[in-house]
């Protein structure tokens, strides 16, 4: 009888735990539209540890607008004694979690962590290593 319950309680166990595995293997967390205003506000080496990002001199912060119609704009501001600004456009196409941006004939791909209604994580890796910008709708 004791062989029973251990083998019926190992059976449950199994079950709750196979039960509360994910539904699909569908990452519905990137399958959001990227289309509009999204502004930087957070960034950092993981997820976990993302920190507000200085708006060194009051310059303002990083916004990129996504067009329906595949554009895309970048205003970019920094401190270099005073507030400068940058400002570009290319072409954008989202396949998966995965954004390739194209400007001036150059493609870079970024990794889509986290997309859902009003909130973008990016995650771009390159030889320094990870790091991640967590963007909010405008």
């Amino acid at each position: 009888m004791k062989k029973l319950k251990v083998l019926f309680l190992s059976l449950l166990a199994l079950t709750t735990i196979v039960s509360c595995s994910k539904d699909d293997d569908n990452d519905s967390s990137t399958s959001g539209s990227i289309e509009g205003t999204w502004q930087l506000t957070k960034e950092g080496e993981t997820v976990k540890t993302l920190e507000a990002v200085e708006n060194e001199g009051n310059c303002g912060t990083t916004t990129v607008v996504f067009k329906s119609d595949k554009t895309y704009t970048v205003t970019d501001y920094y401190f270099a004694e005073t507030c400068r600004q940058y400002s570009g456009n290319g072409t954008w196409e989202k396949t998966g979690n995965t954004l390739k941006l194209t400007e001036d004939g150059e493609t870079s791909s970024i990794e889509i962590a986290e997309l859902t209604a009003s909130t973008l994580i990016t995650k771009e890796t390159d030889e320094e290593g990870v790091w991640y910008n967590l963007y909010v709708r405008k």
